[in-house]
Parts: C-alpha cells; structure tokens; sequence
C-alpha cells in the first residue's frame, strides 16, 4: 500500500485471507467487505459462495441507493439505515417487477439474512450491534421457491451442438460433459490420468458368473474432482463415462496440437484432458461461453428451438437413457 511505501510499517511478506467488495466508483464496501471476510475465515467459505454473497449484497444495496431516502448515504450504510419494511419491499420488486426467479430471489434472500443475523444484528466483540431492528427475526422474507424440473438436453439438441463445431476440441468437451454429467468447474480438473484409467477399466471384462465368460462393458466408472465442497476444497466423486466418449477423447489427444501443449507438463497426472486454442484447460467461465456460442450457432440454423446451458447439458445423460 501506498502508506508501507512512505512509512515502512510491514517488511516482507505477509498472508492476508479476506474479502473486498467494490462499488462502480472502486470504493470499498466497508461492512459487505467486513462480513465476507470474517465468514471466509471462521467458516472457510468457499471463493465460489464468497463471490456469490458478495454479489448477492452488491444487488440489494443497488436498490437500496436507487432509493431517494438513501441515495446520500455513505457506502453501505444504507444497510444500516434501512427500515425493516424496505427489505420486504426489495424482494416485492424483484418478484414482481423484475420477474426473477424464486429461487434467485431465495437465494439473495437467504445471504441477506446470514448478513443480518451474523453481522449487522449481532453484538460481536463486546461492541453494540450495528443495527437495532432485524427485519429477518421472523424468518427469511420470499416465499418458498416453486419446484422447477430440469428439462436436459436430448440427444437431438446434443447432436446440434456437435454439428455447431468444427473443431474436435469443442466436440469432446460438449460430448464429455453430456455424458459424464459433470458440471462446468469441474472440467479443467479432469485429467489426461483420469481419462486413461477410466478407459483401463472399460477395457477390463467384468465377470458375473464363475463359469460365464467376462461382458463386455460399455460404460465404466471415471473419477471426478467435485465442486460443491467447502474452504474451497474439491468433493471427490465418481461418475459413470460410455466408452465411446473415453474412446474419441483419447483419439483427440493424440493429435499434434494437443501432444504439443501437453509436452509443459510432468506427468499425465498433471496434464488436462482437454485444452482450449490458447494451450489452457476450459476455466468454467470458458465452457459456458463455448456452450453458448454452439448453442446460438444452432438456433440460428434452426437445429434447435431453445438455448442450451452447460446446466441442462450435464443433466442431459439423465434424460437420455
């Protein structure tokens, strides 16, 4: 900081675990930040989760400074000033206004909550509580979500995507997600190691009976490195993989482009199963814009009739058999 630089306070370096949330102006949001960092650190809440009720509370106070009551407040004190009325009114917007959906506005409506019974109205150090009323005492505000079934892709809507490429890279990637069922941050930890002991097993005859011959086994066991954990750890799981997938992902690394961006890696432990045009694993970030390109390209030639997200892809397999 610009105060070590003139005073030298701090020598050498020093491990900081926190959070900071930002407005449009790149002020910091001194209680949101404050409250973050302080469950990132007694509950090891997850990066992905602390981005979430960051931005969870990054919404509500938008609403709270469109406001005319409170559009003089400093930074986030409007979540201090706020009459308890007004939260309620917020989720009245959202539903009714801005027609989010129920369980987005239960999920704002439940990280506001943990920032009012946590923080805002709860007496921490000895020190009063920074706000008087708690308009969470009765509760969580929205109604329970409606239940929604999944519509996952079919496999007419996965072949569209397929035909929507013409690099095998991105083939692989759609057909491997589809049909192992994993989700979008979970396939840059998918490794070259991964897809050869799953294709091992599919390749072992499985023995039902001593004196049967071994079967055939068309689908096979394939570890997966979950998200979903908390302290931003990974949750092992295994999955289910058709050898065919195995088989094609195997014959796309075998090309030369792919050989050439695996030769930075130690082992095939280390190396991804799949690399984006820049050498990288897919980051979640790039398999949902990859998926949503394939599935515009698909709309507009008319090979499907709705968008297609990595969400209803993965949960596509389940459809389909």
């Amino acid at each position: 900081s610009l105060m070590n630089e003139i005073a030298h306070t701090i020598e050498g370096v020093v491990n900081v675990t926190g959070c900071g949330v930002f407005d449009d102006e790149e002020r910091l949001m001194p209680l949101i930040s404050d409250y973050l960092s302080e469950r990132v650190e007694t509950d090891r809440l997850s990066l992905t989760s602390s981005k979430t009720y960051g931005h969870n509370l990054g919404y509500a106070l938008a609403y709270l400074k469109s406001r005319k009551e409170f559009r003089a407040t400093d930074r986030d004190e409007a979540f201090i000033e706020a009459g308890d009325h007004v939260f309620r009114e917020y989720f009245k917007h959202l539903i009714e206004e801005t027609d989010t959906r129920s369980k987005t506005a239960r999920n704002r409506d439940a990280t506001l909550m943990s920032f009012m019974n946590d923080y805002l109205c709860r007496s921490r150090g000895g020190q009063p509580q920074l706000r008087e009323t708690n308009p969470y005492a009765g509760g969580l505000l929205t109604p329970a979500p409606k239940s929604e079934l999944i519509q996952g892709c079919d496999m007419h809507e996965l072949q569209a995507l397929i035909e929507a490429t013409p690099y095998e890279r991105e083939r692989c990637v759609v057909q491997f997600i589809f049909d192992a069922g994993i989700r979008r941050s979970e396939l840059e930890r998918v490794s070259l190691q991964h897809i050869l002991d799953a294709l091992a097993r599919a390749k072992k005859g499985f023995i039902s009976q001593p004196d049967m011959p071994p079967m055939h086994i068309d689908y096979c066991s394939i570890y997966i490195e979950g998200s979903k954990a908390r302290g931003n750890k990974t949750k092992p799981r295994w999955s289910i993989v058709s050898r065919v997938t195995l088989e094609r992902v195997i014959e796309y690394q075998k090309k030369i482009l792919y050989r050439n961006y695996s030769r930075k890696y130690t082992s095939a432990t280390l190396t991804p199963a799949f690399f984006n045009s820049e050498g990288q694993a897919f980051s979640p970030r790039a398999v949902s814009s990859l998926i949503d390109r394939l599935s515009e390209r698909a709309l507009s030639k008319g090979t499907i009739s709705r968008s297609i997200s990595p969400h209803t892809l993965r949960h596509g397999f389940a459809y389909a058999v």
